[in-house]
């Protein structure tokens, strides 16, 4: 499409060069006044900048600190059945129901590492299953929630495997006892 170029002023009376739109692609009247514009290479370059930008933004604004959402001087240790798991990034998901003193059972979601994470540290696909029982240490949420951020999970094999990721902010783990 071929726009037509001129020159016009602006309100403060410098030259500016302008593009008029065809009547036939916009209707409105409005949008047939005169837009100032940059060189072609010029407005190329801000668009790739403006979405390179947004892109980047996305998993930025998905991501969260561990100081955000959990408490580290609220450490907590669930023993209870796998009633769901959730290996989804940025972060894995086990849920938990947990039976509490009085008998009632509450519903525990223990946010874990990356899927790929786990992997590299020893987890499968099918190493928690919906109905094993497991033990899970972590940090409870800040608002009081049953939502925990899993430092390790303690398999139905006895096999204890470290839960978070590699630099989410939390208090470093216990060393191995020996």
């Amino acid at each position: 499409m071929n726009l037509d170029t001129t020159r016009a002023l602006r309100l403060d009376d410098s030259p500016a060069e302008v593009w008029y739109r065809p009547t036939h692609i916009v209707q409105s009247q409005a949008f047939m006044e005169a837009i100032p514009v940059k060189t072609p290479v010029q407005t190329k370059l801000a668009l790739a900048v403006l979405a390179l930008s947004s892109f980047l933004a996305i998993p930025a604004m998905a991501h969260h600190s561990f100081a955000a959402e959990y408490d580290a001087k609220q450490p907590i240790k669930l023993n209870g059945t796998i009633s769901k798991v959730e290996m989804v990034n940025p972060h894995g998901w086990i849920y938990v129901d947990v039976k509490t003193p009085a008998g009632t059972v509450e519903h525990w979601a223990c946010e874990t590492g990356a899927p790929n994470a786990l992997i590299r540290r020893g987890w499968t696909r099918d190493s928690l299953k919906p109905g094993d029982v497991i033990i899970v240490d972590g940090f409870r949420a800040k608002d009081g929630s049953t939502t925990m951020n899993a430092r390790s999970v303690t398999f139905p094999n006895g096999k204890s495997v470290f839960a978070g990721s590699s630099d989410d902010g939390a208090p470093p783990a216990p060393a191995p006892k020996p």
